[in-house]
């Protein structure tokens, strides 16, 4: 059958590049593999059509920013891609569009999925439990990144035979020729040992409280220690505290350890996948805050990747991206104490995590296989089908 004949789905996300982010790789990833399958569409942000490779007849934007220009944008483009594409299923990229997706859907009469994010169901504002939430609950089928997501959709009323647990992907064509020791002479870190931690910066990453708890005791018995800091202020984000950067800079400053904490900011694929390849372990120090939770970790498993473990603290979704004793280790949250012997005992060789197991972990998640689990979700929606009870997609 040729794709013109396929059904057609249109994805409505406010989670595409330009913006920068795991959720944003995962939507554009979401529309490349239905691509392969389906006819698409997409209501997505300002300047996503030139990364879609899409006709221009078959994307609709909106402002990101400010919240009130999005929501209402989100809706307009939606309906006017909606009433021109004529879908046959509507995809939500997140929660944030559902109310969007929902009003299009049920114009239509068609099946709404929505794939929720740890931020959507957490979410305390009283306009977003009262609009968005009921818009979210009347989807057709429900996809979450993560166990913990699941967790939190079914205590917050979602019912469970609507619900599928699926985690984002992975890219595992990692280059050959990284050249790891380019990059180490680029930050002149010599023999150091590195801890790699990657993500916007906020307060949920909880970097703050691991250099404030962990770093001087790291430093102490290990003195040539180097952790490396990638990412940017999450300028994008519908809502995050800003000015995580500053109060890094500040406290590295006070604490004395600008020899031994590194800010990189933002930097691209490739000199990203030579941070992985010459670090010894990425850190994910992540806490559960109030109205926020980390929904899943895919810096971990693109760690995993190539080939490095990482070492995190066991909340939101992160025990769903690290595999305990074969990708890497789980801390109990909070516990610094726990998170800094943990770090020393695999420096110093006392347990390891070969590459090969990380890579196989990794392998598990690759972005052809989400395809395929989206896929075998999406497919009974497009024909007259019962309920499916929740299921994993590992």
């Amino acid at each position: 059958m040729a794709l013109a004949d396929q059904p057609r789905i249109l994805l409505v996300t406010r989670n595409l590049p330009p913006l920068i982010g795991g959720m944003e790789k995962l939507n554009h990833h979401i529309f490349l593999e239905l691509g392969k399958r389906y006819a698409m569409a997409v209501a997505g942000p300002e300047g996503c059509a030139s990364y879609l490779n899409a006709e221009a007849a078959t994307v609709a934007t909106f402002p990101t920013a400010p919240k009130s220009a999005f929501v209402m944008g989100s809706i307009r483009a939606a309906w006017q891609m909606g009433m021109s594409f004529r879908p046959d299923l509507i995809l939500c990229g997140s929660g944030a569009t559902a109310p969007a997706g929902f009003l299009i859907a049920r114009r239509l009469g068609i099946p709404l999925i929505t794939y929720l994010h740890g931020l959507d169901i957490v979410t305390s504002h009283v306009l977003y439990k009262s609009i968005f939430l009921p818009a979210i609950r009347a989807s057709t089928t429900l996809i979450t990144n993560s166990s913990n997501t699941a967790r939190l959709a079914l205590a917050h009323s979602i019912d469970a035979r609507r619900l599928h647990i699926l985690h984002p992907g992975v890219e595992m064509d990692v280059p050959e020729d990284i050249e790891p020791a380019a990059f180490r002479q680029a930050i002149e870190a010599g023999d150091r040992p590195i801890l790699l931690s990657v993500g916007r910066l906020t307060e949920r990453k909880g970097l703050y409280q691991f250099i404030v708890n962990c770093m001087p005791d790291l430093v102490r018995q290990q003195p040539d220690i180097l952790l490396l800091i990638v990412g940017g202020e999450a300028t994008d984000a519908l809502s995050a505290k800003q000015g995580i950067g500053i109060q890094l800079t500040e406290t590295i400053q006070q604490m004395n350890l600008a020899s031994h904490v590194k800010l990189l900011g933002r930097i691209d694929d490739a000199r990203l996948s030579q941070a992985y390849s010459a670090s010894q372990l990425l850190l994910f120090p992540v806490l559960d805050l109030p109205g926020d939770v980390e929904g899943f970790g895919m810096v971990a498993v693109e760690a995993a990747a190539h080939g490095l473990p990482t070492v995190g603290f066991a909340a939101g979704g992160v025990p769903d991206a690290i595999a305990e004793g074969v990708s890497g280790y789980l801390v109990p949250p909070n516990d610094y104490q726990q998170m800094s012997k943990t770090i020393l005992r695999y420096l110093s060789g006392e347990s390891q995590i070969s590459k090969d197991s990380c890579k196989q972990f990794a392998n598990a998640f690759s972005w052809a296989s989400f395809g395929e689990k989206l896929s075998n979700i999406v497919s009974p929606l497009l024909k007259p089908n019962d309920l499916l009870p929740i299921t994993e997609h590992p």
